[in-house]
């Protein structure tokens, strides 16, 4: 007896198999490749800020001037000559 095209057939033992065999396979997935990208997306966005955030390396005069500004002291003015 043929069976209806709009009827759902039963779950056979071979089909529960083969959808634990993709679940299985799914599962490896998400530990080889769906872990190591995300930690990678982490330690770029990590990177991106500390570079953003991070103290700038000024000259030493110019460092020594914005010392004696924030300390009260009037600044020298440049040699004319």
């Amino acid at each position: 007896m043929q069976q209806l095209k709009g009827k759902p057939r039963k779950e056979t033992w071979k089909d529960k198999k083969e959808q634990k065999q993709t679940m299985q396979e799914a599962r490896q997935q998400i530990t080889t490749v769906a872990l190591p990208t995300l930690a990678t997306v982490v330690l770029l966005i990590v990177v991106f800020v500390y570079m953003a955030t991070r103290p700038t390396i000024n000259n030493p005069k110019s460092r020594s001037l914005e010392v004696r500004i924030a300390a009260g002291t009037s600044a020298p003015t440049p040699a004319t000559g």
